[in-house]
């Protein structure tokens, strides 16, 4: 290390041709009849991945949040009928909780309140909003917004 920075291991052309040599000795190993077997076994240990995660809610929570939040934001401001701003910072997730709706946790709630719309008047108000998401299409089901803060945040 110098100055507090790691140093990269310099590649050496003996470095690169054990790497070719090692990639071409698994080439030669694996037949294209292995391919079906190999694609096989790993799409079961992702789906056996994805199964457990699904059980743990904070998990799957986590897993679908992007997804979640690039869906529900633009639902959330279409609601806005005279104008919105963000509180959260852009690298803030808008949801502080979430749970789901649906046995086997297909389908889950986020909320958040990180957004404000103008009344009437004006005024900046503070507004709740609740995104239904279901896991396995991608897509919001449903978009609830409540004025106020939410109270479990």
């Amino acid at each position: 290390m110098i100055f507090g920075i790691q140093r990269l291991p310099r590649l050496s052309l003996h470095g690169v041709l054990a790497g070719i040599g090692a990639a071409a000795v698994l080439a030669a190993l694996v037949t294209p009849a292995m391919l079906p077997d190999l694609f096989a076994d790993a799409t079961a240990r992702h789906q056996a991945v994805e199964d457990s995660c699904r059980q743990d809610m904070g998990c799957w929570s986590e897993r679908n949040l992007v997804a979640a939040q690039a869906a529900c934001v633009p639902l959330v401001e279409e609601r806005a009928p005279r104008g919105f701003k963000w509180t959260s910072d852009w690298l803030e997730s808008i949801f502080f909780a979430s749970h789901a709706l649906t046995a086997g946790n297909w389908v889950l709630e986020y909320a958040g309140d990180s957004i404000r719309f103008r009344d009437t008047a004006g005024a900046w108000k503070s507004m709740s909003y609740y995104c239904s998401f279901d896991t396995k299409s991608h897509r919001i089901t449903g978009v609830r917004i409540v004025a106020g803060d939410n109270p479990d945040n």
